[in-house]
């Protein structure tokens, strides 16, 4: 028997080794569902996907952050929503419970969608992104000519 807490059975070590690349896709998975705050942001904004029959919407909840300090991106199918939340010192604060700091969102995106036509707006704390679908392609009937 194993007296030694901190080893790991060689049974379990390759049950582990065995599982690895089943979960790093599942996690991947489900990142295009559930996107995840970056691991080394200190916050992460809120988010709401709305997807519709001309357009995809993200909206993102960004109060007290300057239009300046973020970014919108897209690399390959995943649009990035990074910035920074500044804090003001010397305003006289006894308490806070805001969150400062870096930030970073990153959100899968399903095909169809014309990544050359992001736009990004701020209005009210909210940010808005919209990406268009690609148009769908109609279908004509060709006519055959006989010779």
């Amino acid at each position: 028997m194993n007296t030694n807490r901190n080893e790991i059975p060689a049974r379990l070590d390759a049950a582990f080794w065995a599982l690895k690349p089943f979960a790093e896709e599942v996690n991947r998975m489900l990142e295009g569902i559930f996107p995840v705050p970056n691991e080394g942001a200190a916050w992460a904004p809120s988010i709401e996907v709305v997807e519709g029959e001309k357009e995809l919407v993200l909206r993102a909840e960004l109060p007290g952050v300057d239009p300046k300090n973020v970014e919108v991106s897209v690399d390959g199918d995943v649009l990035i929503l990074s910035g920074e939340r500044k804090e003001t010192a010397g305003d006289g604060r006894l308490r806070s419970e805001f969150r400062y700091g870096r930030f970073e969102r990153r959100v899968r995106l399903a095909e169809g969608l014309d990544l050359t036509k992001v736009t990004a707006e701020s209005a009210d704390g909210v940010l808005t992104v919209r990406i268009p679908r690609v148009p769908a392609a109609e279908v004509r009937k060709i006519p055959i000519v006989r010779k």
